[in-house]
């Protein structure tokens, strides 16, 4: 796939991702911080194109009405399930807004990365991800070997994630 093809793709990204990122409705206007105890991480698409790899994943609120805001902590971790302290970076592809999610509602975010294959000697391997929600300090670890058909090797420095979103980015 040539370079005007993966900036189509990128684009494509980027312009369903602006119109869809809804601000609070006002439900539960003055809803609490929602919390991992409370929640459950949804696995909802991959996409792999041309070195890029994007997860859609998604909090899901299995209790009361609560808000989610900003950016989820994303943690890198090897096959012994030890933390890699790699800097993960915020992707704005959607506003940061407070969503607010009702009993079984979902929060939807993307992990995006380049492919280790893309950058020889500038990759690392990753067995499983950490995704914290925003604001919070327990986080739900995710095996991506599965979907991925392997363990995921990542081009240091091209992770990000986005803000959470009501609607699927």
């Amino acid at each position: 796939m040539g370079s005007k093809s993966r900036l189509a793709i990128v684009a494509a990204i980027a312009a369903l991702g602006a119109g869809l990122a809804a601000p609070s409705d006002g439900l539960g206007a003055g809803a609490p911080k929602c919390f991992s105890s409370q929640l459950t991480l949804r696995f909802v698409t991959f996409q792999g194109a041309t070195g890029g790899r994007f997860w859609e994943m998604a909090f899901k609120n299995t209790s009361t009405t609560c808000t989610l805001r900003g950016f989820p902590k994303v943690k890198l971790l090897d096959q012994h399930g030890h933390a890699i302290h790699k800097s993960i970076g915020h992707w704005t592809l959607v506003p940061v807004r407070t969503v607010t999610l009702a009993r079984n509602k979902l929060a939807f975010f993307v992990f995006r990365y380049t492919d280790g294959g893309f950058c020889p000697g500038m990759s690392f391997d990753a067995a499983r991800f950490e995704f914290t929600p925003p604001n919070d300090h327990a986080g739900f670890v995710y095996n991506p070997v599965p979907k991925n058909h392997g363990v995921p090797s990542l081009c240091t420095g091209s992770a990000r994630v986005t803000a959470v979103s009501a609607k699927k980015i």
